[in-house]
């Protein structure tokens, strides 16, 4: 009878280090379509969010817009004269606001509680009775824990809420229509109505100049609250509403955790119920 041997034998060294260095070179790849995926997630999230705070910032001004509105009969008599919507251009300070928020405008807007309703709060959340005054004053500046720009809002109170984080321009023209012919016509602020603008022209902080606003348009720019890993430095200006203000170059200044952040733009536009003159 003949026997047979076998003979087995173990992976050489050489064969040992290929299938180590294979089976590197697969957990590499498979950790780089990972973090690809995880900054891709992070990058469109910020974005997401970022959209969702500019969507929302304009839909909460141009519905306070569209309430805009005073019966100057009777508030020309219990109040002095009162304007539908006052506004005031590059009203935010550097010492206060650095960087982007340095040119932000503010705008404050009035109206009454209609007796159908029974009662509203202003931005702050105070509850204002049927017939009284509603007084908003939308405004930019630094949030806090942690810093961030904001669109704040002081109603009652005059104590600022922040509204929208992350808000790093605020921005507003007013629509204005022809003025009479023999200036500020009385019989204009009793009328309420709607005109046709046929300029757009910015708030001024203390002229004084009486203009027939007939509608306005606000410009936001929202950043995302986070940095993003990878993300390259802007490279133009953002015109908002026309504004040379922001810069490509203040654009790159900003960063948060020592990465950019993404920045997006929002516009809106609301026409005033009331056909009358407002001071700026």
């Amino acid at each position: 009878m003949t026997s047979s041997r076998f003979h087995q034998a173990g992976l050489s060294l050489i064969e040992l280090m290929i299938s180590v260095a294979l089976g590197l070179l697969l957990v590499a790849g498979a950790m780089q379509i990972f973090l690809s995926n995880t900054q891709a997630f992070r990058l469109q999230d910020n974005i997401s969010s970022a959209q969702e705070s500019g969507r929302l910032g304009i839909e909460v001004l141009l519905n306070d817009l569209r309430r805009a509105g005073v019966d100057y009969s009777r508030d020309i008599a219990t109040t002095g004269l009162l304007y539908a919507v006052t506004g005031k251009n590059n009203s935010a300070t550097t010492a206060a606001n650095p960087g982007l928020l340095a040119n932000s405008d503010e705008v404050t807007i009035t109206y009454r509680v209609p007796a159908e309703v029974g009662s509203m709060s202003d931005c702050e959340g105070s509850v204002i009775a049927t017939g009284g005054l509603i007084i908003n004053r939308y405004f930019v500046q630094m949030d806090t824990n942690p810093a961030i720009p904001a669109l704040f809002c002081a109603g009652k109170t005059g104590v600022a809420t922040a509204l929208i984080r992350g808000v790093e321009s605020f921005q507003v023209q007013y629509g204005v229509a022809d003025i009479p012919a023999n200036g500020v016509d009385p019989t204009e602020k009793t009328s309420n109505g709607f005109a046709s603008p046929n300029r757009y022209v910015v708030g001024e902080a203390a002229s004084g100049a009486k203009l027939r606003v007939a509608s306005i348009r606000v410009g936001l720019l929202v950043r995302s609250e986070a940095g993003i890993q990878g993300l390259n430095a802007p490279a133009n200006a953002i015109a908002v509403l026309d504004s040379t203000d922001v810069t490509q170059a203040a654009l790159a200044g900003v960063k948060v955790g020592g990465f950019f952040p993404v920045h997006r733009y929002f516009t809106g536009s609301a026409i005033l119920r009331n056909n009358t003159y407002g001071t700026f």
